[in-house]
């Protein structure tokens, strides 16, 4: 976690190079028609509103800074009275960003840790019902419709439509959304999956409750907390299945 003064610097420095820029390459006439008093306004108040932004991040991790103190600092140092040189300033906002990163840190230790803990919570809830199935790997799951036909393997190709949810049914992505279902290599997705879709035939229904090490794991994804236990309802559409590998004659 980086210091806010350095990256309000640098898009302050950003701002006034493109104001320069564009100044220079059209000439005194396009000067003559910004009113500097309302870009320096324009400046202040776009760095305001990032400085703010970020001060309100950090109070998650349970600093306050008093945007008094803040501006303080901005005033006296545009004066030429700042009470700091700039390598004390530069020192300090130094350990106050590692304080911050130990705290970051400590938070998101604690969040998944409770993640997991609701996660595996959730699956035991889920084990207990009524014609659930889990698997050797871990995987949770309950077939609603057994389809016809052949079950994929691992390398063909299926079609699906599908919703992903986290346990407190928050949806992350849906098929049905987009009005177009998912197509790919079974085993190209994750390790849920591939062992999921393999228990049902096509158009067959299955509901997945896939353990974190089946899923994203530690890392999550965008949308996906790191550890989180995923729920998936999905619906086997098509199977096409892999090519038989060449075979080279044999004299």
């Amino acid at each position: 976690m980086k210091s806010i003064f350095k990256k309000s610097f640098i898009a302050a420095s950003l701002t006034v190079a493109f104001v320069s820029s564009s100044v220079f390459a059209e000439g005194e006439d396009a000067a003559s028609k910004l009113d500097l008093k309302d870009v320096g306004y324009a400046m202040g108040a776009s760095l305001a509103a990032y400085v703010d932004s970020t001060l309100k991040q950090q109070q998650d991790f349970g600093t306050d800074i008093k945007k008094e103190d803040l501006v303080k600092g901005l005033q006296d140092a545009l004066d030429g009275k700042s009470k700091m040189t700039e390598e004390d300033a530069n020192k300090l906002l130094a350990e106050f960003s590692t304080e911050l990163q130990q705290k970051a840190t400590e938070k998101a230790a604690k969040e998944a840790q409770e993640t997991i803990e609701k996660g595996t919570a959730y699956r035991d809830t889920f084990a207990a019902e009524s014609n659930v199935v889990k698997s050797d790997t871990g995987l949770l799951y309950l077939i609603e419709s057994e389809g016809e036909g052949t079950a994929p393997t691992a390398t063909d190709t299926v079609s699906v439509h599908y919703r992903g949810m986290l346990i407190d049914g928050t949806e992350f992505d849906s098929s049905y959304s987009r009005n177009e279902p998912a197509t790919f290599r079974l085993d190209q997705v994750i390790p849920g999956w591939t062992e999921g879709l393999q228990k049902i035939k096509p158009g067959g229904k299955i509901k997945l409750v896939i353990p974190p090490e089946l899923g994203y794991g530690d890392q999550g994804m965008a949308t996906i907390p790191a550890n989180s236990t995923l729920v998936f309802e999905v619906e086997l559409l098509s199977v096409n299945p892999a090519p038989e590998a060449t075979q080279t004659p044999t004299e």
